[in-house]
């Protein structure tokens, strides 16, 4: 039940206001961003901004998917590949 009231009592606009105001400068570990680009439900435009990927933490990435919203299932593949590679690069640290 608190996903459907999360999601009801939030938008992605709000969402967006709210990492780059506060949640994002609270993060220490690298983070992997990764969105379909073609994703009808996320805006393309919140991960395309350069300004994104100097928010995030040392050793962070930003991978658009050409799916939309699973790309999980639509790119199983190509999702392994790049969460392994990510994986890697941070333990080499």
């Amino acid at each position: 039940t608190a996903v459907p009231r999360y999601f009801h009592s939030s938008s992605f606009r709000q969402e967006w206001v709210d990492r780059r105001t506060r949640l994002i400068r609270s993060w220490t570990a690298p983070v992997l961003l990764l969105q379909g680009a073609h994703d009808p439900l996320q805006p393309r435009e919140f991960y395309e901004d350069p300004a994104v990927l100097t928010m995030l933490p040392p050793g962070s990435g930003l991978h658009l998917f050409d799916t939309g919203h699973f790309w999980p299932f639509e790119a199983p593949q190509e999702a392994v590949d790049v969460v392994g590679a990510f994986c890697d690069r941070v333990a080499e640290r």
